[in-house]
């Protein structure tokens, strides 16, 4: 009976502890803007794969007059321990102007990248991040009650360091509803350009907006309408 019990305790125990290695999954919709006018929807998913990764995707459609923007992204990533290693990333834009592509597949140390048909090699000499997969550790890096946060990540085809800072909480509301918010900061160095970020507590710190300032003014703003935990 003892051996029985113990058994069942050890076994729930380890159920615990695999159940925290996991992500909470979720399908969200976004409502675009640019200057105050509608421009399109975007769509966010986290979606556990069959081999075990996990899979993040973004895709917008946004159409001002005569202008259009279609983007996809999608970054694969294994998740151990509150820390996520970046596998191979995906991204495309296509509409007015140049359109743009880009591939990374990623190893323990290294990173070969192809930007617009452009290839190179970085050198990797801690974990190095996506322009997606750096928003999920963000996410749990905020969970964790910091409040600076710095990520490598290749952007654009070029090695580049993200910086961000806590600003405060924050009341938002937003095409879903109110939210209680963690407001954050992307943090640059002489430049009229400023991009906040805001994660919602009760939403598992998913973000639900996403501002870009110019010169003081907002030119992009995408806001939270819908989500569904999967």
């Amino acid at each position: 009976m003892n051996k029985i019990l113990v058994a069942t305790i050890v076994g729930l125990f380890a159920y615990l502890a695999q159940a925290s290695e996991e992500l909470q999954l979720f399908h969200a919709n976004y409502e675009a803007y640019y200057q105050g006018a509608h421009l399109g929807n975007g769509v966010r998913k986290l979606e556990r794969l069959p081999n075990g990764k996990y899979r993040m995707s973004s895709e917008s459609k946004l159409r001002f007059l005569l202008i259009s923007d279609t983007r996809y992204e999608a970054t694969e990533f294994i998740y151990c321990g509150g820390q996520l290693q970046p596998v191979s990333y995906y991204f495309t834009r296509k509409g007015t102007g140049r359109d743009h592509r880009m591939l990374v597949n990623f190893s323990a140390r290294q990173a070969w990248v192809n930007y617009d048909n452009k290839k190179k090699v970085i050198q990797v000499k801690e974990v190095l991040f996506d322009p997606l997969s750096y928003q999920v550790q963000l996410r749990l890096d905020v969970m964790q009650d910091k409040s600076t946060f710095t990520y490598p990540a290749v952007i654009k085809g070029n090695l580049r360091q993200l910086d961000f800072e806590v600003v405060g909480e924050e009341l938002l509301k937003l095409p879903y509803g109110k939210l209680n918010t963690i407001k954050l900061k992307k943090v640059r160095k002489n430049s009229k350009r400023e991009t906040y970020i805001w994660l919602a507590k009760e939403l598992n710190y998913i973000l639900v907006r996403l501002q870009q300032k110019e010169n003081g003014k907002e030119e992009a703003d995408l806001r939270l309408a819908r989500v569904k935990f999967l």
